[in-house]
């Protein structure tokens, strides 16, 4: 299922309003020098909304495999997915050319790590096979010396 950008609005200004709020919240309490740090989102939503998640997922060697719509909308109908299937709620997302940001809530039963895991694997093996169909010379960078896979799309160590 293709979605409208018009779908996304709401989310895209809240996403938009969050960042400027961060922004803000850093420089005017003297955390101009955590803006670069991972941990400072971490540390901003834990103290105001423990259950709430800012996961960060970026692309091996920072590679520009998001930068197609096709690959987008994957991100895109997997997040639905997951909402869908009420295993998380996203309060915004965006997504770059070579990483994705997730502003999410994992649902009870499921497990931050378990959800984490398979939306990366899934995302992952769609963006391949669009890949492949397309014979697109990104394979060649994507692959990996590896006992397990041939090809790894996302780093091991996500934010």
């Amino acid at each position: 299922m293709k979605l409208n950008g018009s779908d996304f609005l709401p989310l895209l200004v809240f996403c938009l309003c969050w960042c400027f709020l961060f922004a803000f919240v850093a420089v005017f309490t003297n955390k101009r020098s955590q803006l670069n740090n991972p941990n400072f989102a971490k540390w901003f939503l834990s103290e105001k909304h423990p259950d709430i998640y800012l996961f960060t997922a970026t692309n091996l060697n920072w590679i520009k495999l998001l930068e197609e719509d096709e690959n987008k909308n994957i991100v895109i109908n997997s997040l639905k997915f997951l909402t869908d299937n009420k295993r998380v709620k996203v309060f915004g997302f965006v997504i770059m050319p070579n990483h994705i940001h997730l502003l999410w809530q994992i649902l009870e039963p499921h497990k931050t790590e378990n959800v984490q895991r398979d939306f990366l694997k899934y995302t992952a093996q769609q963006i391949k096979w669009n890949l492949v169909n397309k014979d697109s010379p990104l394979l060649d960078e994507i692959k990996v010396n590896a006992k397990d896979k041939r090809y790894q799309l996302w780093e091991r160590n996500p934010l």
